[in-house]
């Protein structure tokens, strides 16, 4: 299945799927270069503390992370940053700096902040969450996306990995329910 949608997705949008295979060839050959100049500074802490979080779409993941955030900043300890709904085994930064550069380029403070944590500009944070969405656990908890940690988000002091999971019936719209 998924094999069959990026091929719809190439014949509807070859222009994308062009821009996506170049974004690409250009992200492994950054990755290279970073990994051979930034090397000293990947012994620095940037993270005081850090939260990956899995959950399937409709289960209340913005709620949890909302309070989260809440409860994080209460201690005002430094900056809470999210990056909600990220790729698998992507530079979080740069996953959400493509797509905002893409899709809504309007949004030019959030690009520029985006552009300068991908290049590995990294500013310290107290806290930082990301979340993937409607993703296998094997996919999210990889050892591909951890081999290159440090490189895409700095070294953490702390790491805590959270799943969400919901009551099942928060994917059923009420139109289903109410034909069964």
């Amino acid at each position: 299945m998924p094999l069959q949608s990026l091929a719809s997705k190439i014949v509807k949008n070859p222009s994308f799927a062009i821009y996506k295979l170049k974004q690409k060839i250009n992200n492994e050959l950054e990755d290279i270069y970073r990994s051979v100049t930034q090397r000293n500074i990947w012994s620095k802490i940037v993270n005081q503390k850090e939260i990956r979080i899995a959950g399937l779409r409709r289960t209340g993941n913005h709620a949890i992370i909302s309070w989260i955030q809440e409860q994080e900043q209460e201690q005002k300890q430094g900056a809470v940053f999210h990056i909600n709904n990220v790729e698998i085994n992507e530079n979080p930064y740069r996953y959400k700096y493509h797509n905002l550069c893409y899709h809504f380029p309007q949004y030019k403070w959030s690009i520029e902040q985006f552009k300068q944590q991908k290049s590995g500009d990294l500013t310290p944070k107290y806290c930082l969450i990301y979340s993937y969405e409607d993703y296998a656990l094997a996919e999210v908890f990889s050892h591909k996306f951890e081999q290159k940690h440090d490189l895409y988000l700095g070294k953490t002091q702390d790491r805590y990995d959270l799943l969400i999971i919901r009551d099942p019936f928060n994917f059923w719209t009420l139109d289903k329910i109410k034909r069964e």
